[in-house]
């Protein structure tokens, strides 16, 4: 028997494949969700608080006996005893002497004239602070407002805007 060999020749042609790169999209802008708010420029822009700053703290008007009693800071930073008596004696108004200047900054008015070095205003208010006439101011003085807000929260969100499943 006689073998016959077939010799195959195979040739394959590999053509280059040219992949394309995909355009990228433009990214989409990411506006906030309230974009169609416009500033309002009728709103004057406070860099002070006005009653902390007030140059005359007896034409300041009448908001509540918190923000009055603030006002004693206003006294102590421009250095007017006067004022700052006509303050203290103001039973119908003010309803502490020692009313801290938020919630965030403890101080008292007391503190704040120590801290500007007004001699005046410190001996003022020790004096006002030590005597007898401060028990009876207490039970005398307009009470504090109670807060009747219960408590504080940020508000809830949309778990789904954040992409979570």
């Amino acid at each position: 028997m006689s073998h016959c060999v077939l010799k195959i020749r195979v040739v394959i042609h590999i053509k280059p494949v040219v992949v394309e790169a995909k355009p990228k999209s433009a990214p989409k802008s990411k506006k906030p969700p309230n974009w169609n708010l416009k500033t309002n420029d009728k709103i004057a822009f406070v860099r002070e608080d006005p009653f902390f700053d007030a140059p005359d703290v007896t034409a300041v008007p009448y908001v509540s006996s918190v923000v009055h009693s603030r006002l004693l800071f206003a006294a102590v930073n421009n250095g007017d005893n006067y004022q700052l008596r006509e303050l203290c004696n103001d039973l119908d108004h003010v309803h502490s002497l020692s009313e801290s200047r938020s919630t965030v900054d403890a101080t008292t008015p007391l503190e704040h004239a120590v801290k500007t070095e007004n001699a005046a205003a410190v001996k003022h208010l020790i004096r006002e602070l030590q005597s007898l006439k401060y028990s009876k101011r207490q039970a005398d003085a307009v009470k504090k407002p109670k807060c009747l807000i219960e408590k504080a929260g940020t508000g809830t969100y949309n778990y789904h805007t954040l992409s979570i499943r």
